[in-house]
């Protein structure tokens, strides 16, 4: 076993980032595709085995499994969904088919149907042993006790063709009865089985299992069933070829509660609440036309279904029943049209969005099994709710946005709040147009909430009906102070509340303040000195964590110095303000570390830009450390880089920081290309490691560095309602700053930007001819046919992003405002090369912002070429068009800053005819 000091780090990481080694050589385009990430990490419980999986962008993930000493005790290639029985005793995985196998087949067209299954992996920690079961489809095993698993494995599909029908719902069917649920007790192996499963689930404490069948020909009926794995044996729930839907069980696996409709006969096609208590036969609780819900409603089966905490409360949904077209009248006689009302409340845009999800809203309602009372909870003017202590309070928290719906074109959401009293029916206002939904207590005493009108936190305690406020900022400062841009200043949050809401933890900027919910006794900063230091304290809060904080137990948090961006680990006791203690500290980023369940086992990262975020295991008092992971170990093959904070002032007198990223073997005496690549505040990455990807919308930082660039990453200080210019005046005396230590070519500038920073890249191209070239992503440059415009992924009004934002005004209050503010109107000034990214999908920025960049470029015969990628949106997902990205990105910058030969689709364009074979550039495989 290898321990790594705590020195030893960082002397690693200016080694790598100091030695230029001959061997080394550039980053490609193509070696970016193999880079991987870490995307899945466990611990046990017991905190003696980790597992992880890392993956590529393209290719096959692999799965590792090592001990809490270090030592790799498995891996296995193509893995994935790992998990770790409770009891530590097993893990279980899933085998996917080989990249390069399912490419081959692909490319031969086999059919979807003939294409090989996963596998299922299932290893014994103690005695190394590994099994396999093929063609599985799904596995579950329960999160609170072991022993169990349950999975799924199809069955040929000559079978599931037989039985196929000529209606959608027969293929359906036939397609779940070729399903089997298999149950296997993972100690002994032995495995029993049911047919046609279509629905299965462990029950959260008792060890039992329930699951639906549609039954088989060979006797089995259709049903629900459930199993009980201490005694073997399976009870019959229902049978009968019905539709189950919602299917819960209470906490202690005892009852379960579901929606029922009979597919059989004539029967109602309304579904029912049926509830069984262990015994006899489900009983229906409110049937299909119950006369307690409201006139015309209905149980909609897209509600859920669940209990409370004691089980005396379901919870299930309702939804009034929807008119249907008069019969008679044909789809091709029925007019296609949305009709606007300027007085509606949503705008129809944002309703058109929501269309599918309100024809399936269901409203929650509350059935009393003690009682036998039904109580409509959520209503159409009130179709958020909030249950307390799990349900098992009377109470219930009640939002509504109907009256602000209008206003909230321009204005933020807002909502009134009310809490109903489940017994009686009755609401009671609580506070009316929050700018946010108030939160609850752990232990359901309180309604806590931050109130944009004063900056002022405020409680109101259930019980008594009074409202408090707790927190002013003459004391304790809990809005952003850094916030220069928006009209209002979002909190940095709560961080818990100690046992028997006795008080509530707020954060600051840096610490934190423990605070009466009454406002009996002053806020009082429990960790005292982060201001002082300028350190950032921030609670973890490891995994299944508590709900309240235990004043007896140690807590832990991290610690992120404002000024070296250095961040450690950090003791802390709450039963008295304190200044946390100091485990680990140093200059890189550290994560939220994850803990073992039952031990003080603890995994997590540390990074740089020149070392990679690999998995480290310690205990908490981080002395020693144990490296699990080695994600890249072709890392050292490539030339790499380094970051540095570099410091300016601005026009207007402002200091200011941002990053500078520089090549290995950085030599001030030469003279070297930059791209400049903002947004707002990046300077807080300095410890980023920013691994190597095909980004969805700016360039890969080490792709550059490691091929000669310098890359700066600026700071923006915004002054309100100038957006545009206040970038100018940040970002470039940051340029100047750089030109004038004499390494970086004023000759061989670029820019880069998306979406804000997009608009503030295309507004520096019309004041300023510094650069020899800027790519611009989605940008806006017309503020006022933006301000119109629509976010089509939402459907909202882009209105409220000026009003509270960029130019803080509308229209008619501040007309030169926007004409200041938009590069359009200024784009005759523009003389440098621009290179234009919008999609046609674009849900943030309207696509037609894009097209008038281009268009007003062209007119003016000016270097314009715009990509757009077809039906993709505001930022790239698909991966072949996020690497053809990067590769253009690279063609661009690499012609105008290194002088590079232009591409064909730069020196001609590729013509609508020949998109479909033609890229402008060789593709390589």
């Amino acid at each position: 076993m290898t321990r790594l000091p705590r020195c030893l780090f960082m002397g690693l990481a200016l080694l790598l980032a100091s030695s230029l080694n001959a061997s080394t050589r550039p980053l490609g385009i193509d070696d970016i595709e193999s880079w991987k990430r870490i995307t899945e990490k466990v611990i046990s419980p017991n905190g003696a085995w980790i597992a992880y999986k890392t993956e590529p962008s393209r290719g096959d993930s692999k799965i590792y499994l090592h001990s809490s000493e270090g030592e790799k005790q498995f891996e296995s290639d193509c893995g994935r969904d790992i998990r770790i029985t409770d009891d530590s005793a097993f893990m279980l995985f899933t085998v996917e088919p080989p990249h390069a196998h399912v490419r081959e087949l692909k490319q031969k067209r086999t059919k979807k149907s003939d294409m090989p299954g996963n596998v299922l992996g299932i290893r014994a920690m103690g005695s190394g042993k590994l099994e396999t079961i093929e063609n599985i489809r799904n596995y579950k095993i329960p999160r609170d006790w072991a022993g169990w698993l349950a999975y799924q494995v199809e069955t040929s599909s000559k079978t599931a063709k037989q039985e196929n029908s000529a209606t959608k719902r027969g293929r359906r069917e036939s397609r779940e009865k070729r399903l089997a649920l298999n149950l296997r007790h993972l100690e002994t192996g032995a495995t029993r089985s049911w047919p046609c499963v279509t629905e299965y689930h462990f029950t959260a404490k008792a060890k039992k299992l329930f699951f639906v069948s549609t039954g088989n020909h060979k006797g089995f009926e259709a049903g629900l069933y459930l199993h009980d794995l201490d005694t073997g044996h399976t009870r019959t729930v229902i049978t009968g070829r019905n539709e189950y839907r919602q299917i819960s069980a209470s906490p202690d696996g005892d009852m379960l509660a579901f929606l029922l409709r009979s597919v059989d006969g004539g029967g109602s096609r309304d579904f029912s609440l049926c509830v069984w208590t262990g015994q006899g036969e489900p009983e229906v609780v409110v049937d299909a036309r119950d006369e307690r819900m409201p006139e015309k409603w209905r149980i909609s089966e897209n509600g859920s279904v669940s209990f409370s905490a004691n089980g005396e409360r379901i919870f299930f949904g309702t939804a009034p029943a929807r008119p249907a077209r008069d019969p008679s009248i044909l789809d091709d006689e029925f007019p296609g049209v949305d009709v606007w009302h300027g007085s509606e409340g949503l705008l129809h845009t944002v309703q058109l969005v929501n269309r599918d999800r309100e024809l399936r809203r269901a409203y929650r309602a509350m059935y009393d099994r003690n009682s036998g009372r039904l109580v409509q909870i959520e209503t159409e003017d009130a179709p958020q709710s909030r249950l307390i202590d799990h349900g098992n309070a009377d109470q219930v928290v009640l939002y509504s946005s109907k009256p602000y719906e209008l206003q909230s074109m321009w204005d933020p959401m807002r909502y009134d709040v009310y809490l109903l009293d489940s017994t009686t029916g009755a609401r009671r206002v609580v506070a009316k147009g929050l700018r946010a939904r108030p939160a609850v207590s752990p232990g359901g005493k309180y309604l806590i909430w931050f109130d944009y009108s004063d900056y002022s936190y405020y409680t109101h305690h259930i019980g008594s009906a009074k409202t408090y406020r707790i927190s002013e900022p003459s004391v304790l400062r809990a809005d952003e102070e850094s916030n220069t841009t928006f009209d209002y200043r979002a909190p940095y949050g709560v961080s818990g509340w100690l046992d028997s809401d006795r008080a509530v933890l707020i954060y600051d900027r840096y610490d934190i303040w423990k605070v009466d919910p009454e406002n009996r006794t002053r806020p009082e900063n429990v960790t005292k000195n982060g201001r002082k230091q300028r350190t950032v304290y921030r609670l973890i809060r490891f995994g299944r964590s508590e709900n309240a904080l235990d004043e007896n137990k140690t807590h832990y948090l991290t610690g992120t110095n404002e000024v070296s961006r250095a961040s450690g680990y950090y003791r802390w006791t709450l039963k008295h303000a304190a200044e946390p203690e100091r485990l680990i500290a140093g200059a890189y980023r550290l994560s939220e570390p994850l803990k073992a369940d039952d031990a003080e086992t603890v995994v997590y990262t540390k990074e740089t830009f020149g070392v990679f975020p690999d998995l480290l295991v310690s205990d908490l008092t981080f002395r020693q450390s144990v490296r699990l992971s080695d994600a890249n170990p072709q890392q050292a093959a490539f030339r790499w880089g380094t970051a540095e904070l570099h410091r300016w002032t601005s026009l207007d007198g402002r200091p200011l920081e941002g990053i500078l990223y520089k090549p290995e073997g950085f030599d001030p005496t030469r003279r070297y290309p930059m791209i400049v690549q903002f947004f707002h505040k990046s300077s807080d990455q300095l410890f980023v490691h920013r691994t190597p990807e095909f980004h969805r919308s700016r360039i890969d930082y080490h792709y550059f560095v490691s091929n000669g660039y310098l890359v700066f990453n600026p700071d923006i200080h915004f002054d309100p309602g100038y957006v545009g210019e206040s970038a100018y005046k940040s970002i470039m005396p940051g340029v100047t700053s750089l030109v004038d230590k004499g390494f970086v070519d004023p000759e061989r500038i670029g820019a880069q930007g998306h979406s804000y920073s997009g608009y503030q890249a295309a507004y520096l191209a019309t004041r300023t001819n510094a650069f020899a070239c800027i790519e611009a992503g989605a940008p806006v440059v017309n503020f006022f046919s933006a301000y119109g415009g629509i976010r089509w992924e939402t459907g909202r009004n882009r209105a409220a992003q000026y009003e509270h934002d960029q130019t803080l005004a509308t229209i008619w209050e501040a007309p030169l405002r926007f004409l200041e503010n938009s590069p359009l109107f200024a784009m005759d000034k523009v003389t440098t090369p621009i290179l234009i990214m919008h999609n046609d999908r674009d849900g943030s920025v309207p696509w037609y912002q894009g097209i008038e960049y281009f268009n007003a470029l062209r007119r003016l015969q000016r270097p314009v070429w715009l990509l757009n990628y077809n039906g993709e949106g505001h930022t790239l997902r698909q991966l072949k068009n996020r690497k053809d990205f990067q590769i253009r990105l690279a063609q661009f910058f690499n012609h105008y800053l290194k002088g590079a030969p232009m591409p064909e689709w730069m020196r001609e364009g590729v013509p609508a005819v020949e998109k479909d074979h033609n890229l402008g550039y060789e593709l390589k495989r």
